[in-house]
């Protein structure tokens, strides 16, 4: 095996492209975090990126943007490989917040970094990739959907902490959402935007679009007020926002949905949205050691 680091993003992407792109949609995180890294997104740190090759072949890519999880490919023989991993990522890092990966490589990664480094493990999300082709739209909401503007800006910024903190994702503060939603109004539309459902005048639910794919687009950032929820205005927004997509000429719509909540997950499915693969979030605590 050979383990290969690099430093210029455009080198990693045509390095690992063929492979992350065989299996685009459980993918679609690390393309969508590498063309991020490629714009510039992730300046504040430097971004560790990596691939595991066998004979000349790709067979597993590593991801982090500090102070972000680790993200993992695909991975056929994790045994094998993971070990690998987990000592050049202790090079760089001596610790981690966390991890994303599918079912058995995470939690193999999660259990070889406790041995190696002390740091306990838990299980902090079961997620559920989901992939859409043909937007089915929901009838009888009421409402118009618009995309944000500079004026939205302060009651983005508030939706925004919210989510985060619903999600249960990590910790936000008013400094980080300012700085996520001035880049959602400053990016190119190609690559980055957020869009508001509006009833009556009044914004009542947000999404966004952003991770770039060779043929897809991330969809997320989606949030509903809680005194405006249980009325299809998540679904409607997301619906219009992923049909805007494909009209820009992707292929397909990506989301992550978090297992614990089956509203959502149905609320998706719905509107055309079919599960893909699923991936398990583990976090790391300090080490006692």
């Amino acid at each position: 095996m050979n383990y290969i680091r690099f430093d210029n993003p455009t080198t990693f992407y045509d390095q690992v492209k063929s492979f992350l792109v065989a299996q685009e949609a459980q993918h679609n995180l690390i393309l969508g975090i590498t063309r991020g890294i490629q714009l510039g997104d992730y300046s504040d740190y430097h971004p560790y990126m990596a691939c595991v090759e066998d004979n000349g072949q790709v067979i597993a890519v590593i991801v982090r943007t500090p102070p972000h999880n680790v993200l993992l490919s695909q991975i056929e023989n994790p045994e094998a490989i993971l070990p690998a991993i987990v000592e050049d990522l202790r090079d760089v890092y001596p610790s981690l917040q966390g991890v994303i990966a599918s079912k058995l490589v995470s939690r193999l990664f999660a259990e070889m970094w406790e041995a190696a480094t002390g740091q306990p493990f838990r299980l902090a999300t079961k997620e559920r990739i989901y992939k859409l082709e043909l937007v089915i739209f929901p009838r009888g909401v009421a409402g118009e959907f618009r995309w944000a503007e500079e004026t939205d800006f302060e009651l983005l910024v508030n939706w925004h902490i919210k989510f985060v903190e619903d999600a249960g994702i990590g910790i936000t503060d008013i400094s980080r959402s300012q700085k996520l939603i001035h880049r959602f109004l400053e990016a190119d539309p190609q690559e980055r935007r957020l869009g508001i459902w509006m009833v009556a005048g009044q914004p009542v639910s947000m999404a966004g679009y952003m991770g770039s794919t060779p043929n897809g687009m991330r969809v997320g950032a989606v949030y509903t007020p809680r005194d405006q929820r249980k009325k299809g205005y998540a679904g409607a927004c997301v619906a219009t926002l992923s049909q805007r997509i494909l009209d820009m000429g992707k292929k397909f719509c990506f989301l992550f949905t978090d297992l614990a909540n089956p509203t959502s997950n149905h609320i998706y499915q719905e509107i055309g949205y079919k599960p893909v693969a699923d991936v398990d979030e583990y976090r790391f605590e300090e080490s006692p050691l």
